[in-house]
């Protein structure tokens, strides 16, 4: 993908700042999601989740929970195909679904994604 879009991809942010982000991807399910929500509001940690969107579908109050304790919840595709091998339209179609999907349930519009 990266390839493909070479000028779409951020690798890294500021190196000036001491920080690390946290990310999980291919979520939310019902098993390990709330579990890692739990360590982390235990800890004052916020992170961001790359979410599947027929996962948003299927479990919306884990991406409600997210969104309610402060975390970034971002676009991860609509069902974890290989988009190196998709054409741009079906591309496009799983980006834009995946994000219908979170803005209907987190209430915003996803500023990031991350490919399968």
């Amino acid at each position: 993908m990266r390839r493909k879009y070479p000028d779409d991809f951020v690798l890294n942010g500021p190196s000036r700042k001491r920080q690390v982000a946290l990310s999980f991807d291919d979520g939310p399910d019902l098993t390990f999601t709330p579990r890692i929500l739990d360590v982390l509001r235990e800890h004052g940690v916020k992170a961001t989740f790359f979410v599947v969107g027929n996962r948003v579908a299927a479990h919306p109050d884990v991406v409600k929970r997210m969104v309610r304790e402060g975390h970034v919840v971002a676009n991860h595709s609509w069902d974890h195909p290989n988009l190196a091998k998709m054409s741009p339209e079906k591309v496009r179609m799983q980006l834009v679904r995946a994000e219908d999907v979170i803005f209907r349930v987190a209430g915003y519009r996803p500023k990031l994604f991350r490919p399968p």
